[in-house]
C-alpha cells in the first residue's frame, strides 16, 4: 500500500525556522493544549487544496487495488498568525493553561460529569450506528459485490483448520503494487461548527500512559520500550554459536547456515568525508533517486532550514507528514515506531548524526531489518527539493528544522535503489524492515469475527507495548467524509464511550481526516469529546465507530515483534527466534509439482508453554531474498510435517495445513500451528521450479518463533527416503474426526519377494504385505499408504479382508473367493487401487480380527512404502511379508 505525492509539500519548511538541540534526549513530546485539543472557542478556516500528477509513477504490477497511490494536497499556506503557532508546537512546557485541562490534570481533576458506563461484556450489542448519509444511502442501493476468494495475504497467517483455502494445489496469489492519476484539486471546505467544550476524561479510563485505553502490559521479559539505556548495535548472524542470543527487545535468537552458497553478513563502515568535509555519495544522482520527476536538485539540510537537527525535543507519531512519494505504507509504520523510543533507537541511532557540531561528515546512518539481519545503512543526507528549495519526500510535520523523517525515507528509498522503488508497498513489510517483527493482514470482506470480536481483538493488541497497527482505505472510499481511497492509515488505540467502539486512526499526511461521526466538531464529539483524549485537533489523527471502520475500510494489519498464534489480539509469548538459511538449488527446486525435491529441514519442538491438551504453539516464516523490490519475487510457501516414523534412512512424515498454505508472490509468509512436541520438518518451496522459471534459484530464510528453544536442526540429505502423508484427519459423515492414535510401518516391495501384483498375478498375489489386525471395540481406522515421491511411482492398492482365522493368509485360492467380500471403505467401495505419493481409506470396524493387504500394479513394481494405521483407540497389529 502506498500513496503519492503532494505538489509542494514541504515548501514553507523552507521558510521556516526553529532551533533544534541536537543534544536533547529522545523524551516524548509535551504538545501545547491547542494541538492536544484544537481551539475550541473557534471554528477553523478551510483552506483550498490543489493536487498535481507530477512525480507520480506507474508501478509495473497494476492488478492489486490494496496498493495504489492517491496523492495528498498541497500544504495549508500559513497565515502569520499560524507560523507562530507552528513554531510554538514544540515546546516542553505548554503555555498558560486553557478551559480544557492539560493531560496530567485530567488525570489528576474531579469529573465534572460522571463518565458513561463502559461496556465490558462481549455478549452486549453496541448501540445503533448513526444515520448514513446520503452518499451512504446511495452506496446501499447499489448491488452488493461478490465476494473475494479466500484472502491469500502474506501476512494472513494460516492455521491448519482454517476454511478458506480448499484448492490444492494452490493458485499463486501476488500482492500488486500500483499507483494512479493524482485526485483534481479539492474545493474549499466548508468551516467546522465550533464545538463545546469536552467533558473530563475519566483518568482510570483514558490515561495518557495508557495504549488504546487500557493499560499497558510490561513488554517482553519486562522490557521497557520507552527507554533507550543499555541498547547494543545489533551484530550480523553468527552462524558458529549453538546457543540462544538475547536481544534488546527481549527475544532470544539463534542463525543456523545451511546455505551451499551465499556470502556472509557483513556491513559497512562509516564512509569517510569528501575534499570539502562532507561526504557525498556520486553514483546516487538525483536522476537516479527519482526518475520519474524532473526538476529537482540535492540540498543539504542546512540549506533547507535555518537550525536543522535531527530530533528536537524527541519523537511523536505527529512529526510524520508524506511528502510527494507515495510511501504512505512506510511512513504509517514510522509513525508507530515513533512514539517507540527504544524500537527507534534500534533503526536511527540519535548519536550518529552529528549536524551541529565539530563532527558534522555529512552522514546520515540508520538500520534496516532485511532478510534476517539488521543492514547497517549509510547515505549523505542530501535531500531532494523542488527548485524554491521545499522537500519532496517526507519531512517533519511538527518542526521544519527536524530531519530524521525525510532522512529516514532516503535511506529507505537508497536501500531498494529509488524513491520510485519503495512508491507503493504493504504495511506488513515495512512493519519486518523497521523491527524485525511480523505483520497479521485481516481482509474484512472475508473475516469471520463480528465487529464487537474484532474490537476486542484491536483492544487486546493495544495492551502490548510493540503493537503496531496498520489499515488500508479502499478506492472505492476515495473522497467519502473526507477518506483518501488507496491510502494506508495508521491505528494507535481503542476507546469504548457506552456502547460505541471507537478506533483512533491517524493520516500519515498529518491532515485531511474523516469528517463522518465522532470526527472533529461533530456531535458525538462535541457531547462525548471529553471521554477520550486528544479530541478535536486538526492533526490527521481522528475516530471512526468500528463499524464505520468496517464499512469504509477493507483491511488492517496486526503488526508485533512475534506473533499473535490464538488470534486474541495479544502478542503471544514466542520469544524464541530459530532463524536458518538455505537455498534452492537444481537437484533442489522442484516446485510445487515435486515439493519433496526441495531443502528438509528437521527441528525437534520442546513441550515448554504447552496447553492443557498438550499442544505447543509455533508459528514458521518464509522470508526470500530479492535483489529487486518489484520484480524479482516468486511465489513462495513452506510446508511443515511431523515426524511419523524415524528409521537410519527413512522417514515417515504427516503433513499439516496442506490445504490453508498458499503460494505467495511476495517477501515473506506466515503459517500457524498448534503441536504436540516431537520431530517435525520444514520444506520450504517454490510454485515453479527451476527449470520452468530460474528465478527461483535464490537464497530463503525460515524463521521458527517458538515459547523454547528449538532442539538438533539439520537438513534431511539425500540419502534419506523420505514419503509424505495426509495424517490422522478423517472425514466421518460430514465431519473430520482427528484419530488419536497411529502405528506406522516401513518396508519394500521387492520383485520376487513380496511383489506381489494384483489378483490375476495367480502366483504371486498372496505374497504381497499383510498386516494382521486386531480390533477389541466399534471404531472408524484410516488406513494410508505412502511411497516416494518420484516420477517413476506405479498405483497402489489396499484390500481389507474380514477372517475368522487367527494367522495370515497364504492360500490365493481365499483370496480369490473373498475377493468381491473385501470389507467396504466409508465412500461404499472395496478400497483403492490409484497413483500418488498416498493412497488411504477410512473404515467403520466392528470387534473382529481383519487381514490388511497391499498391492502393486505388477510381481516387477519395487519400492519403499510404509503403512499408517490411525484408529480412535488403541489396535493390535501384526505384519508379515515386509
Amino acid at each position: 500500500m502506498g500513496c503519492a505525492p503532494s505538489s509542494d509539500t514541504g515548501t514553507q519548511y523552507a521558510s521556516l525556522g526553529h532551533h533544534g538541540n541536537t543534544n536533547v534526549s529522545r523524551k516524548t513530546k509535551t504538545p501545547t493544549d491547542s494541538q492536544l485539543y484544537g481551539n475550541t472557542n473557534k471554528s477553523r478556516k478551510s483552506s483550498t487544496s490543489s493536487s498535481s500528477s507530477d512525480g507520480s509513477s506507474k508501478s509495473k504490477e497494476e492488478n492489486q487495488p490494496n496498493n495504489v497511490h492517491p496523492v495528498p494536497p498541497p500544504p495549508v499556506k500559513l497565515t502569520e498568525n499560524d507560523k507562530k503557532q507552528q513554531q510554538e508546537r514544540k515546546v516542553i512546557t505548554p503555555p498558560p493553561p486553557d478551559p480544557v485541562p492539560t493531560p496530567k490534570e485530567k488525570e489528576e481533576a474531579p469529573p465534572v460529569l460522571p463518565p458513561l458506563p463502559v461496556v465490558e461484556k462481549e455478549e452486549r450489542q453496541p448501540s445503533p450506528v448513526p444515520s448514513p448519509t446520503p452518499i451512504e444511502q446511495e452506496q446501499e442501493r447499489q448491488p452488493s459485490p461478490k465476494p473475494p476468494p479466500p484472502p491469500q495475504d502474506d501476512n494472513d497467517m494460516r492455521n491448519p483448520t482454517d476454511e478458506d483455502q480448499q484448492q490444492v494445489p494452490p493458485t499463486p496469489q501476488q500482492e500488486e503494487e500500483k499507483q494512479i492519476t493524482p485526485p483534481p484539486p479539492q474545493e474549499e471546505q466548508k468551516q467546522k461548527t465550533p464545538s463545546a467544550p469536552p467533558m473530563p476524561i475519566p483518568p482510570d479510563m483514558n490515561d495518557e500512559t495508557r495504549n488504546g485505553g487500557e493499560t499497558i502490559k510490561p513488554g517482553k521479559d519486562n522490557v521497557d520500550f520507552d527507554d533507550t539505556g543499555n541498547m547494543e548495535t545489533p551484530a550480523p548472524p553468527d552462524f558458529g554459536r549453538s546457543e540462544y542470543i538475547a536481544t534488546d527487545v527481549g527475544t532470544k535468537e539463534r542463525f543456523i547456515d545451511f546455505r551451499t552458497e551465499g556470502g556472509e553478513f557483513t556491513n559497512p563502515s562509516r564512509p569517510s568525508p569528501n575534499d570539502n568535509g562532507l561526504y557525498t555519495e556520486f553514483e546516487f544522482t538525483v536522476d537516479v533517486a527519482v526518475p520519474s520527476a524532473s526538476g529537482l536538485q540535492w540540498q543539504r539540510p542546512a540549506e533547507i532550514c535555518q537550525n536543522p537537527a535531527l530530533f528536537t525535543d524527541g519523537t511523536t507519531r505527529f512529526d510524520i507528514g508524506q511528502g510527494r512519494v507515495g510511501t504512505c505504507w512506510f511512513l504509517s509504520m514510522v509513525a508507530n515506531i515513533a512514539d517507540k523510543p527504544r524500537l527507534l533507537e534500534r533503526v536511527v541511532p540519535a548519536r550518529d548524526y552529528k549536524i551541529g557540531t565539530n563532527d558534522y561528515d555529512g552522514v546520515f546512518h540508520c538500520r534496516f531489518w532485511r532478510f534476517g539481519h539488521w543492514s547497517e545503512i549509510y547515505i549523505d543526507d542530501k535531500l531532494p527539493t523542488s527548485g524554491r528549495g521545499g522537500l519532496y519526500g517526507a519531512h517533519s510535520n511538527t518542526d521544519p528544522n527536524e530531519m530524521w523523517v525525510a532522512l529516514l525515507e532516503k535511506a529507505f528509498a537508497r536501500m531498494y535503489g529509488s524513491y520510485d522503488e519503495v512508491s507503493g508497498g504493504r504495511t506488513a513489510d515495512a512493519f519486518m524492515n523497521l523491527t524485525a517483527g511480523v505483520g497479521e493482514a485481516i481482509k474484512f470482506e472475508t473475516m469471520k469475527m463480528s465487529s464487537q470480536q474484532l474490537f476486542r481483538r484491536l483492544k487486546n493488541a493495544f495492551q502490548s507495548p510493540t503493537t503496531m497497527v496498520g489499515c488500508v482505505c479502499p478506492q472505492k472510499s476515495d473522497g467519502q467524509h473526507g477518506l483518501v481511497g488507496g491510502h494506508a492509515y495508521s491505528m494507535n488505540g481503542t476507546y469504548q464511550v457506552g456502547d460505541n467502539m471507537l478506533v483512533r486512526i491517524r493520516n500519515p499526511w498529518g491532515r485531511q481526516e474523516w469528517n463522518g461521526p465522532w470526527s472533529d466538531g461533530s456531535n458525538e464529539m462535541s457531547q462525548y469529546g471529553g471521554s477520550i483524549p486528544h479530541p478535536n485537533k486538526d492533526d490527521g489523527e481522528f475516530y471512526m465507530d468500528v463499524n464505520h471502520f468496517l464499512k469504509y475500510f477493507e483491511q488492517c494489519t496486526i503488526c508485533n515483534l512475534t506473533p499473535d498464534v490464538d488470534r486474541d489480539g495479544t502478542a503471544d509469548t514466542l520469544n524464541y527466534v530459530t532463524s536458518l538459511f538455505g537455498n534452492w538449488r537444481r537437484g533442489k527446486a522442484g516446485g510445487f509439482q515435486s515439493k519433496l525435491q526441495n531443502p528438509q529441514f528437521c527441528v525437534t519442538v520442546s513441550d515448554q508453554e504447552a496447553d492443557r491438551d498438550g499442544n505447543v504453539p509455533v508459528v514458521v516464516q518464509i522470508v526470500q531474498k530479492t535483489s529487486d523490490r518489484q520484480d524479482d519475487k516468486v511465489g513462495i510457501r513452506v510446508d511443515f510435517y511431523k515426524v511419523l516414523h524415524e528409521d537410519s534412512d527413512i522417514l515417515v512424515l504427516d503433513e499439516l495445513g496442506d490445504k490453508n498454505n498458499m503460494y505467495l508472490i511476495d517477501f515473506s509468509s506466515c503459517y500457524r500451528f498448534n503441536v504436540k512436541p516431537g520431530k517435525y520438518v520444514a520444506v520450504p518451496s517454490t510454485m515453479d521450479s527451476c527449470d520452468k522459471d530460474p528465478r527461483v534459484l535464490k537464497e530463503f530464510l525460515i524463521r521458527f518463533f517458538t515459547a523454547g528453544p528449538l532442539t538438533n536442526p539439520f537438513e534431511i540429505q539425500d540419502s534419506t527416503t523420505v514419503m509424505t502423508g495426509k495424517g490422522p484427519d478423517l472425514e466421518v459423515d460430514g465431519s473430520v474426526l482427528q484419530l488419536g492414535c497411529s502405528q506406522c510401518i516401513t518396508g519394500k516391495f521387492v520383485s520376487g519377494r513380496n511383489a506381489g501384483g494384483q489378483i490375476s498375478c495367480r502366483d504371486t498375489f498372496a505374497t504381497n504385505p499383510q498386516f494382521f489386525i486386531t480390533i477389541n471395540e466399534p471404531q472408524s481406522v484410516k488406513v494410508e499408504v505412502m511411497q516416494p515421491d518420484q516420477k517413476n511411482g506405479f498405483p497402489i492398492g489396499i484390500k481389507l479382508f474380514e477372517t475368522d482365522r487367527s494367522s495370515f493368509q497364504s492360500d490365493y485360492n481365499w483370496f480369490a473367493q473373498n475377493y468381491n467380500n473385501a470389507v467396504r471403505d466409508m465412500s461404499g467401495n472395496d478400497g483403492p487401487f490409484s497413483y500418488g505419493s498416498s493412497v488411504d481409506c477410512g473404515y467403520k470396524l466392528q470387534p473382529g480380527t481383519y487381514v490388511l493387504l497391499i498391492h502393486a500394479n505388477g510381481p516387477e513394481d519395487q519400492n519403499d512404502f510404509a503403512v499408517a494405521i490411525y484408529s480412535e483407540r488403541p489396535v493390535e497389529i501384526e505384519s508379515s511379508n515386509l
